[in-house]
C-alpha cells in the first residue's frame, strides 16, 4: 500500500488527471478518492492520508495568503498547476461536532481543461 504525501503529490495528480475524472478528493484519515464518470471512487492501493501528511500537502499547495484565510475562515480557494495539468482547489477544515474541534483537512481538486472550450461545446 502506498502513502500519499507532498513529495508524491504531483505524480498522484498526473496519474488521475485523465479523461472521465473531474475531481480528486483528499481528506485527513481517509483513502484518496476521485470522481470518475460522475461516481466517487476510492483509489485502490493507498493508505488513509495521515493528518500530518494532509497538513503538509495543504501547506505545499497554498500561498501564505491562502493559509491565513484557511486558518481564519475555515476554508479557502486556490489553484495549482503541474507540468501538464491545472487544478482549481477548495480546501476546508473538518470539524467534529461531537469533539467540538478541528480534526483535519479536506481538499477537492477540480481538473481544468487544457484549453478553454468554445461556447458551442458547453
Amino acid at each position: 500500500m502506498a502513502f500519499l504525501t507532498k513529495d508524491n503529490l504531483d505524480d498522484f495528480f498526473a496519474a488521475y488527471a485523465k479523461p472521465g475524472v473531474s475531481d480528486i478528493h483528499l481528506m485527513s484519515n481517509q483513502i484518496p478518492r476521485v470522481r470518475d464518470q460522475g461516481k466517487v471512487i476510492t483509489v485502490s492501493g493507498f493508505e488513509p492520508i495521515q493528518k500530518g501528511d494532509m497538513e503538509k500537502i495543504v501547506e505545499a499547495l497554498l500561498s501564505n495568503k491562502g493559509r491565513v484565510e484557511l486558518s481564519e475562515h475555515g476554508s479557502t480557494d486556490s489553484s495549482y498547476q503541474t507540468q501538464k495539468h491545472r487544478f482549481r482547489l477548495n480546501v476546508s477544515m473538518v470539524y467534529d461536532p461531537v469533539q467540538g474541534s478541528h480534526t483535519g483537512l479536506q481538499l477537492s481538486a477540480r481538473i481544468l481543461s487544457e484549453s478553454i472550450p468554445l461556447l458551442s461545446e458547453l
